[in-house]
């Protein structure tokens, strides 16, 4: 980064943070119509729409990637649709500067909200106290074949552990932009919404630091695995 201050800690008090699919159709191999197609416009238009809010657009990078070589390949593609005349690619350049940081957990920890996939990142965002909205989106198919063997009344991890719906959860027909920019509108601001979320956050760290019943999480987990062994 040069020696320069991350953008994360800079005196912007708004940080959302924006994790989007690396690949198309994200979580699943689909052809569907509404899948999420990762193309340089799709990623540009989300920079745009993250500028023009006055919003810092941070892109965590691998490790193994310099980020030399990631802004050489941004530079690029930048140049091609500016020479290809893409008057939506123009705009968005105008005054879109894409931030690279090293890493994807301090991007989150220090978002005003987050819009996070399905998974043990839900449990990272419950443990930083970062507000967010669950999404996921699979295949029509698998999830016709898969819904009827989900008995759980809940998708995301941190509901489950709650054993009640802390945060939203937008699954399929569900995971719209126009469902999340309403459900972040709940939760961006200060108030009741925001406030009742961090309090279900806080209450899910707790019972993974100390467990429903006072037994560690962890000690439960190995006296398990132990009745499995012997």
């Amino acid at each position: 980064m040069g020696g320069k201050q991350s953008p994360i800690l800079n005196s912007n008090k708004l940080k959302l943070g924006f994790f989007s699919p690396n690949c198309s159709g994200g979580m699943s191999v689909t052809k569907v119509p509404e899948r999420w197609v990762n193309s340089w416009d799709n990623n540009i238009r989300l920079a745009q729409l993250a500028d023009e809010a006055g919003i810092e657009f941070l892109l965590p990078i691998a490790r193994t990637l310099e980020p030399a070589f990631v802004e050489g390949l941004i530079e690029t593609q930048q140049a091609a649709s500016l020479r290809q005349g893409a008057q939506s690619d123009t705009r968005a350049h105008a005054g879109t500067e894409i931030r690279l940081v090293p890493e994807a957990l301090p991007a989150l920890y220090h978002s005003r909200a987050g819009i996070v996939a399905s998974g043990t990142a839900t449990v990272e965002a419950a443990i930083m106290g970062t507000p967010f909205v669950m999404v996921y989106r699979v295949s029509p198919l698998t999830y016709a074949l898969g819904k009827p063997r989900v008995k759980v009344a809940h998708f995301a991890m941190v509901n489950l552990i709650a054993g009640e719906q802390v945060v939203p959860e937008l699954v399929q027909s569900k995971f719209t932009s126009a469902n999340i920019v309403a459900e972040l509108g709940k939760i961006i601001p200060d108030g009741e919404p925001r406030t009742r979320m961090i309090q279900g956050l806080a209450a899910v760290r707790e019972k993974l630091r100390h467990g429903s019943d006072g037994e560690h999480p962890s000690e439960k987990a190995a006296a398990v695995i132990a009745g499995l062994l012997w």
